[in-house]
């Protein structure tokens, strides 16, 4: 059964129409004038720029007076065309505080003005960069994870493998997209009327991969890309999520092709899980579980 506080979230999503009738400068403008929850306290908080290339902005989060902290790399969600640290500030903050760890939070570039896979370059600058600040930051460079939400699990799984792993110690992927034809039962019996909804999913992959409508080359396709040798991975998925059976299919692939695995169940809760845990106490929970299960708490 959904949990009356999801109930209650999918209630007013679909008394709106999807972002794909709302068109793209609607949909950012109604993101951007969202109202924030209530800042969980984070110690430090620095928003930095890297310098490998074109520099990508990203914000860190981390518990002060700890040496050498364990490190997650984090892509927010907004199906590759909205978000940005600050829509995913409080997000991290609960990583962080969940993990006793440091957050990295990366504010790639959004398509359509930057299709794939100017995102998943982003992600990989900011990995190629962090050597280079781990000790000034107290990170321990063993121990540096990725993770991403909903769309940015899509671009933070495409990194890993254009990285082949170098350097990731584990991955956490909270309600991932990986098939853009949306052929799953899941789709057939939640894309209607559930979020995100299968008009507004087409349009965002559509945006994402560009005008070609094809997977760009310059990083992996999830869909299907060799997943041998990834590391560690944490897989959250939600009852009533039109992706839910994408995500159950990537964790059955990995596991057959030898990659150790956890696949973590959301159940009665609707996409992405994590967002709604100022608002929803048992997707706060979710986060937290999901957090240690990577960090093996």
């Amino acid at each position: 059964m959904i949990d009356p506080a999801a109930q209650a979230i999918l209630d007013a999503v679909n008394a709106t129409p999807p972002m794909d009738q709302l068109g793209l400068a609607a949909s950012r403008e109604s993101v951007t004038g969202r109202p924030r929850a209530t800042f969980t306290e984070v110690d430090v908080v620095v928003d930095l720029v890297t310098r490998i290339s074109g520099g990508v902005a990203v914000r860190l989060y981390r518990p002060a007076g700890l040496a050498a902290v364990p490190l997650i790399v984090f892509a927010h969600g907004g199906g590759w065309i909205l978000g940005s640290v600050e829509s995913a500030d409080e997000t991290c903050r609960r990583i962080a505080v969940a993990g006793g760890c440091a957050v990295l939070s990366v504010d790639y570039r959004l398509a359509p003005e930057d299709p794939h896979p100017a995102a998943v370059l982003d992600v990989e600058e900011v990995l190629r960069w962090l050597p280079g600040v781990q000790d000034e930051y107290g990170i321990d460079p063993d121990r540096v994870f990725l993770a991403g939400e909903s769309s940015g699990a899509h671009v933070a799984l495409s990194a890993v493998l254009a990285r082949q792993s170098e350097g990731i110690s584990g991955v956490l992927l909270f309600c991932p997209p990986v098939d853009p034809a949306m052929s799953s039962d899941s789709w057939t019996k939640l894309g209607d009327d559930h979020i995100p909804r299968r008009s507004q999913m087409e349009w965002m992959w559509r945006l994402y991969r560009g005008q070609a409508d094809e997977h760009a080359g310059g990083a992996p396709d999830p869909a299907t890309a060799d997943l041998s040798g990834m590391p560690r991975t944490v897989v959250l998925v939600a009852e009533y999520d039109p992706l839910r059976d994408e995500g159950i299919a990537l964790t059955r692939r990995m596991e057959a092709q030898g990659v150790e695995t956890v696949l973590l169940h959301a159940e009665g809760q609707v996409h992405p899980v994590v967002g709604y845990a100022p608002v929803v106490p048992a997707c706060a929970a979710h986060l937290a579980t999901a957090v240690q299960e990577l960090l093996k708490l």
